[in-house]
């Protein structure tokens, strides 16, 4: 499960990591702040960080993933219930 931060950079742009991060690739997702009355928030960005987590398959766990994606099996009962879920709350 990726982990999510969120920051403001300093006055110089810059932004300190938790010590977890070092050595850790990271992405940075730079979304505009929204405009609010408090002075200190205007114009502010956050910043959004995202750590990558890499599993790696065995040859037989690899195959069967690609098997999969080559012929997704049919949905379940669940899985109809959840999309009928989903449909009926977003349209």
């Amino acid at each position: 499960m990726p982990t999510t931060l969120t920051c403001t950079a300093d006055a110089d742009a810059r932004i300190k990591l938790p010590k977890k991060f070092a050595n850790a690739k990271v992405v940075v997702q730079i979304q505009p702040a929204k405009t609010s009355v408090t002075p200190t928030r205007k114009g502010a960005a956050k910043s959004r960080f995202v750590e990558e987590l890499i599993t790696r398959l065995s040859d037989a766990d690899r195959d069967r993933f690609l098997q999969l994606l080559d012929s997704p099996p049919k949905p379940n009962a669940a899985l109809k219930k959840a999309m009928a879920k989903y449909r009926a709350s977003h349209g």
